[in-house]
């Protein structure tokens, strides 16, 4: 990947639109919804004989990652996939059957937290939006960041092409301050974050960071952009100090 290929892709399609764009965005409503969904996928099937063997089990943020992840690992969604993403996300029921061969399994609805990360799916947001907002969109890249390999590559396509007008901004002569500033902004935002948001955003601007730099050092006419500039952010290297 280029830097003009990075700079040429629109926020439309960085945000993995060909993924996800094609599910219908509108939340259905209750009237749209019987209470239960079909799992055939054999990873999803397993995934809730697990989740209701647990002593009781809920449906929240971090277990919806794990069903949106799975339902995304082969880089497609069916039908029945995203009726069981707004089964989960309702709000009018406090649980719902998964079908799955020839048990029914009842499982929570998603709490608050969890339906709000389910809800990016059907309604992905713009994230020229998102990484001029706060800490809460910035959360929200991550998350959306987290969902496949396919969607965390073109996230971070965006995210680069963010970073790189900050990049043509900064110079040897002002010390690079545009890009420091923005790096130290995205930083200390993800520090407000809870659990180990912290770590993931620092990680996810290192490696972003590290994309840019591999692309600018291939360019004759372009000075080498400095590792100091954002090495500080490598998690790694902050838990061998540590």
């Amino acid at each position: 990947m280029t830097l003009a290929s990075i700079k040429n892709q629109s926020l439309f399609s960085c945000l993995a639109i060909a993924t996800l764009a094609f599910i219908n965005p509108a939340i259905a409503t209750a009237q749209d919804l019987d209470g239960q969904f079909l799992v055939s996928e054999p990873s999803l099937q397993t995934f809730y004989q697990d989740f209701s063997a647990q002593q009781n089990p809920v449906m929240n943020k971090d277990t919806a990652k794990q069903v949106v992840q799975l339902i995304f690992a082969d880089n497609q969604i069916t039908d029945a996939e995203k009726d069981m993403l707004r089964e989960l996300a309702r709000t009018d029921k406090s649980q719902v059957n998964a079908v799955l061969n020839n048990q029914t399994i009842s499982v929570p609805v998603a709490t608050p937290a969890a339906r709000a990360f389910i809800n990016i799916i059907f309604k992905p947001a713009d994230l020229n939006v998102l990484w001029a907002g706060d800490a809460q969109d910035l959360m929200r890249i991550i998350d959306t960041y987290e969902i496949s390999p396919k969607i965390a590559d073109n996230v971070q396509k965006a995210i680069a092409n963010q970073l790189n007008r900050d990049l043509e901004k900064s110079t040897i002569y002002n010390v690079f301050a545009p890009l420091r500033e923005k790096l130290v902004e995205k930083h200390d935002q993800g520090q407000e974050l809870p659990g180990d948001y912290p770590e993931k955003v620092d990680r996810f601007l290192f490696e972003t960071m590290d994309l840019i730099k591999t692309t600018v050092d291939k360019k004759p006419s372009a000075h080498p952009l400095p590792p100091y500039l954002y090495n500080w952010l490598d998690p790694d290297a902050k838990n061998i100090t540590e």
